[in-house]
């Protein structure tokens, strides 16, 4: 009897001791970890409902390419958006609804259908890509983090980037008077009045450009040595041109976009 009671004061020891650890590890600075989220989602609401002039966004889908928004939130959990996705997209605004949720992190769910949802439709007819998945991009994204006036996001499912940028009260009032379809328009008709594109990088050599507005890729491509080198990237258009995916590099040279 004296054996089994001592088992029993060590199993209660033990469960005691596994109880406090546990206690030590959920809390941190004297929170537990829902209260961690919800506070962290309460901020970013207050972020994205807090840039008084909107926001540019780029989405890159895992499927390749590159996307632009412009992005309202307002605190009634609505946004309204232009898109550079047809030129329908890039002249009218869209209203839907938002949530930011506290899931494993908090997440940006764009939760009735809008201009994002296109890219996703499973309906080839309806902007191409593959039947089931669309150009395989997301419309729910974790919130990863905020660097300076930036808000950096991944897709759920398939791992999309995004990015949001403050815009300014300039750029809103561009948007909203057909500013980013008159990007596309000037831009798509240079490309097309221009077949054979190249830059001068710091020297005489000519790097031949390929712009391919359908897929959204941009492309450089030169000889050096006998050999025929070639870099791409997704872009999405903007105001003021197109913006790069990526930054690709020509000796030492960085390009991250052309206007």
């Amino acid at each position: 009897k004296e054996t089994m009671k001592k088992i029993f004061l060590y199993i209660l020891l033990s469960f005691g001791l596994f109880a406090g650890c546990k206690k030590d590890e959920i809390l941190v600075d004297g929170q537990r970890p829902e209260e961690r989220l919800t506070e962290t989602v309460a901020k970013y609401a207050d972020i994205l409902t807090g840039s008084p002039y909107g926001w540019k966004a780029y989405l890159y889908p895992d499927g390749g390419g590159g996307f632009s928004f412009y992005l309202n939130f307002d605190k009634e959990n609505n946004v309204s958006m232009y898109a550079d996705i047809d030129p329908d997209a890039a002249a009218e605004s869209f209203s839907s609804t938002y949530r930011i949720k506290a899931l494993q992190n908090p997440t940006l769910s764009f939760d009735t259908y809008n201009y994002m949802h296109i890219l996703a439709d499973p309906d080839p007819s309806t902007f191409g890509g593959v039947a089931g998945w669309g150009v395989y991009s997301d419309f729910e994204f974790s919130l990863d983090k905020v660097v300076g006036d930036s808000v950096k996001l991944t897709g759920k499912l398939l791992g999309s980037k995004m990015v949001l940028v403050k815009a300014t009260q300039a750029e809103q009032k561009l948007y909203n008077e057909q500013g980013l379809l008159n990007s596309i328009n000037a831009s798509v008709d240079y490309i097309f009045a221009n077949s054979n594109l190249f830059i001068l990088l710091g020297s005489t050599n000519k790097v031949q450009t390929t712009i391919d507005v359908n897929n959204k890729v941009f492309s450089l491509t030169w000889e050096k040595a006998g050999a025929i080198n070639t870099t791409s990237t997704g872009f999405a258009f903007r105001l003021t041109g197109i913006v790069l995916k990526d930054p690709l590099f020509y000796n030492g040279k960085k390009i991250t976009e052309l206007t």
